[in-house]
């Protein structure tokens, strides 16, 4: 959803975050998925420590 308003737009009409649009649009354009380790996030266990 590229032109007038894209990204404002689909934040209001769908309720997306616009750094996650311009993460998509990245991805298509480049053709390179981005990897956030988002499993990798939190607290570690304490026998890790």
């Amino acid at each position: 959803m590229q032109g007038y308003g894209g990204q404002l737009l689909a934040q209001k009409e769908l309720g997306w975050d616009r750094n996650t649009i311009r993460k998509g649009l990245k991805e298509l354009t480049s053709g390179i998925n981005c990897v956030d380790n988002y499993s990798g996030r939190g607290r570690s266990k304490a026998e890790e420590k």
